[in-house]
């Protein structure tokens, strides 16, 4: 069976699904995908195609036919050909598609991963998380795949976090490292300390300060307390106490003063909240009453003047 027969015998005849409100609603969602959708990205990435965007979605059958030809003469393998077809095939309609890759034997992770991407590209994320967490199912786009949860889902944190520990995917980018350190810290300010500690030395401190960054802007006075008690190493120390006299607002002095009243060297860093904040403290007392008081403020409203 020669190309031109192949072509007739999977799609459809008389069948063309994409309208123009079809095709617009695609175009949108490769607008919000920074221009490519993950069908893109997947033909270039694993079959070399290069010229989908102009071709997906088709505007006639012709285009379809080139889009066609565009996959069936590239140099990739055949399963790799067989999966574009298969995501093109979902847009018939399941039955299509799933009698096409019965028929061609596509494994079941390559077809996860298919329906996987099939689903992110129209933002249908629940369906997107199942199919990418199957154990038979690995897809190499980690930052794309965060960054679109964090984008769009209105799940954001819960997906990423649980993306990122089903599926051991590789954080190999400073934009998927901070996407996935932010979503751990809405679930577990100590989850995210640990977190930090593993990654990469040599960049480090500007994982940190992102970190310190969204706490102090969270608006969450449970987040600001944690912060003001966290079991922090001596560089950690230093990190946050520059991070919080670099800003100006009251929440940042009440979680210096109050992690200052949580040491033992209390005497020693007295200058330090002399020059954070003009309240007067009682050292006497800061491990006992005055502490008490400041924390329970902290919690309940960080903003307030302590």
């Amino acid at each position: 069976m020669d190309i031109e027969e192949q072509f007739v015998e999977i799609f459809p005849e008389n069948r063309f699904p994409y309208s123009a409100q079809f095709r617009n609603h695609l175009q949108e969602q490769r607008s919000k995908l920074e221009g490519r959708l993950f069908f893109d990205v997947l033909s270039s990435m694993i079959a070399s195609v290069h010229n989908v965007q102009n071709l997906y979605p088709p505007r006639d059958l012709k285009d379809l036919h080139d889009l066609y030809l565009e996959i069936a003469n590239s140099q990739s393998d055949i399963l790799k050909k067989h999966c574009l077809l298969y995501y093109i095939l979902k847009d018939y309609d399941l039955r299509t598609a799933d009698d096409y890759a019965s028929d061609t034997l596509i494994p079941e992770g390559h077809r996860m991963l298919i329906d996987g991407v099939y689903a992110l590209d129209r933002f249908m994320f629940s369906d997107a998380f199942n199919y990418l967490t199957h154990p038979t199912c690995h897809l190499q786009l980690t930052e794309k795949v965060l960054w679109t949860l964090a984008e769009y889902s209105n799940n954001e944190s819960n997906y990423i976090v649980r993306y990122v520990q089903t599926t051991q995917a590789p954080l190999t980018s400073d934009v998927s490292i901070i996407l996935y350190l932010i979503s751990l810290a809405r679930v577990s300010l100590t989850s995210a300390l640990l977190f930090l500690r593993s990654t990469s030395l040599s960049k480090r401190s500007n994982y940190y300060r992102r970190f310190y960054e969204y706490v102090t802007n969270s608006g969450n006075g449970e987040n600001a307390y944690t912060l003001a008690n966290l079991p922090l190493n001596k560089e950690e120390e230093m990190l946050l106490i520059t991070y919080l006299r670099s800003l100006t607002d009251q929440k940042a002095k009440n979680i210096l003063i109050t992690r200052v009243a949580h040491r033992k060297d209390l005497q020693e860093d007295l200058s330090t909240v002399k020059d954070i904040d003009k309240s007067k403290i009682h050292y006497k007392t800061a491990k006992t009453a005055k502490l008490t008081d400041i924390a329970n403020k902290l919690r309940s409203n960080p903003n307030q003047l302590i």
